[in-house]
């Protein structure tokens, strides 16, 4: 939905701009744009918890596994980032 919006910051605005025009109309609709609101300040703090009882350890290999699926998801990245790192990439012969 960010990315829909333009960012955050577009994301925001649409946002504000819907619960403008629901608290106009009056009605329940607010109320359920607040809740939204709450659903995800929530949910941050359940995953700022989870991570803050992480150890550095644990930390990085979550954050490791993460980066695995996403470059198996696209592969491309991997290239991309080694040669923004001015790395040599030379393709070998596997099977």
């Amino acid at each position: 939905m960010v990315d829909t919006f333009g960012g955050i910051e577009g994301f925001t605005k649409a946002w504000n701009e819907y619960y403008k025009s629901l608290k106009s109309k009056g009605g329940y609709g607010t109320l359920r744009v607040l809740e939204s609101i709450i659903k995800m300040m929530q949910y941050h703090d359940e995953s700022a918890q989870s991570i803050s009882i992480l150890s550095d350890a644990e930390l990085e290999h979550s954050i490791s596994d993460s980066v695995t699926e996403l470059i198996e998801l696209n592969p491309v990245l991997a290239i991309h980032a080694a040669r923004t790192l001015g790395w040599t990439l030379i393709p070998t012969n596997s099977v």
